[in-house]
């Protein structure tokens, strides 16, 4: 009988482990979905470097994350180019820690690790493909 009650004992455990797992998967999706992002900070190397990368008329770009895995960029009111399209779609995925943004048009992936996320704020960190250097954006919902 204790051995029975031993091994219950173990497979609640497992149980509600694995919730509590999915549950924080569940939590950071939730976080993403349905808020306007706007990107807020930028540091590259350690620097700070928001203006040097992206240009004013970038800066009121909002992202947005769907429930079906699509996220879309929004040039905002402020367009760099006008014969740009107002919103660009790509999808997006949680992987752990790791967000993977892909563009539909581009063939970059970025996968990303979240260093932080809740309620107004997003951060990312990775590589930025073009430099090697560690970036890190933040996010902040709108």
């Amino acid at each position: 009988m204790r051995k029975l009650l031993t091994a219950l004992l173990g497979v609640s455990i497992l149980f509600f482990t694995a919730c509590k797992k999915d549950d924080k998967a569940d939590n950071k999706a939730e976080l993403l979905i349905g808020k306007s992002w706007k990107i807020t900070g930028y540091t590259e190397g350690g620097a700070d470097m928001l203006h040097e990368v992206y240009d004013d008329c970038e800066l009121d770009n909002i992202t947005t994350f769907l429930s079906n895995g699509v996220f879309k960029d929004d040039e905002g009111a402020v367009k760099c180019d006008d014969e740009d399209p107002q919103v660009v779609e790509g999808t997006w995925k949680l992987n752990g820690k790791n967000l993977i943004i892909t563009e539909d048009d581009d063939l970059l992936a970025l996968n990303l690790t979240i260093v932080e996320l809740n309620g107004t704020t997003l951060k990312l960190s990775g590589k930025n493909p073009f430099t090697e250097e560690t970036m890190i954006i933040t996010f902040t919902a709108q």
